[in-house]
Formats: C-alpha cells, structure tokens, sequence
C-alpha cells in the first residue's frame, strides 16, 4: 500500500495533475489490469523460487567444498610426514603452509562461483534480448559499456594475478623465515644458551 502511494506522489509530481482515486491501477485500460496483476503475480513468485534454489545451491556447495577442504588440507599433512629428509630440504616449510593455508582456501571458493561462469552469460543474453525487444538498436549503447567495463575489469584481474604470485613468493619465503627462527629458539632453549645470546 505504500509503495502505490509513493507511485501516485510521484506521478502527481511529474504530470501536475491528481491520478484518479484508485491510484496508479486506474490509469490502466481495463482488459490490462488482469494481465498485469497476473504478471506481477508472476514475477513475485519466480523470484521467491529464484531465491530459494539459488541459496540451496550455494549451501550445498559450500558443504561440498568444505568437505573437499578438510579432505586437501589432511592429504597435504600426510604427504608432508611422508616426505623423505632429502625432498624436505629442497621444499621449504613455508611452501606447505601456504599450500594447506592459502592455495586450499582458493580451491574452496572455486567450486561455489563456478556456477556463474554457465549463468552469466546467459543471463546477459536473455538481458540484451529483452533490451533490443524494447529499445531496438539503442541497447547496444548499453551492450557496447558493458563489455568496455569487461575489458576493463578482466586487464585489472589480469594485474592482480600478477601481484598474487609476486606476493605467494614472499609468503613463502616469510614463512620459511619464521619456522627457521623458531626453530633455532628452540635449540637455544633446549641447550640452555639464552644468558650466552643476551650478552
């Protein structure tokens, strides 16, 4: 009831002139105002349905992946314990952290977008029919922003895979940094030396 309200304001605002008592219903024809209802009918219950699905999807795939991370994560561990005093020194200790931290945790948020790469282009198919249904050659305006801001968008993307790998490289080596100085603390503490490195 609001929402008509509001429609009537605004339509008295643009045309200066008062709608009729029954709002903005009473300016359809009325052979239309079944069509419409039933229209509008319509479009509330597909969204409820579009809602519902699309969220039971992404819970599922959230459980899924979550199941999948666990299982990554244990593999990683278990390989690593079984790895032999060789392939230990020629991988860093920070390499597998950031394998069963990092490269995991990208793994987990692959499965549940991976569904937008089959919806979106249809979406913006049946968008640009629509469109061209409505507005004829004047869409592609609209069509011709949206694939400069992909454009766009995909050199950005393009650049932060770029720093992304730059920055896995130093994590890396971060990490590796800290596990050898924790590990000397620990002979230090194990042999007694701390009075001797505070000199």
């Amino acid at each position: 009831a609001w929402l008509l309200r509001l429609l009537t304001a605004a339509f008295q605002a643009i045309d200066g002139k008062p709608l009729p008592t029954g709002g903005v219903f009473d300016l359809l024809p009325a052979e239309a105002r079944a069509a419409t209802l039933c229209l509008a009918g319509i479009m509330g219950v597909t969204t409820v349905v579009m809602v519902l699905t699309v969220h039971h999807a992404f819970f599922v795939n959230l459980r899924v992946t979550s199941r999948l991370k666990s299982q990554l994560t244990a593999a990683i561990y278990l390989k690593s314990l079984r790895l032999s005093r060789e392939a230990k020194q020629e991988i860093p200790s920070g390499q597998i952290v950031n394998l069963m931290a990092s490269d995991v945790d990208r793994l987990f948020w692959l499965v549940p977008t991976s569904f937008s790469v089959v919806i979106h282009p249809i979406q913006a198919a049946v968008i640009f029919i629509l469109l061209y249904r409505m507005l004829g050659w004047a869409a592609l305006v609209g069509v011709g922003t949206m694939v400069l801001l992909l454009l766009a968008t995909s050199g950005l993307a393009r650049a932060n895979v770029r720093f992304r790998r730059l920055l896995l490289g130093v994590s890396d080596k971060r990490v590796g940094t800290i596990g050898e100085v924790l590990t000397h603390i620990r002979v230090i503490k194990l042999y007694g030396w701390e009075r001797s490195f505070q000199r």
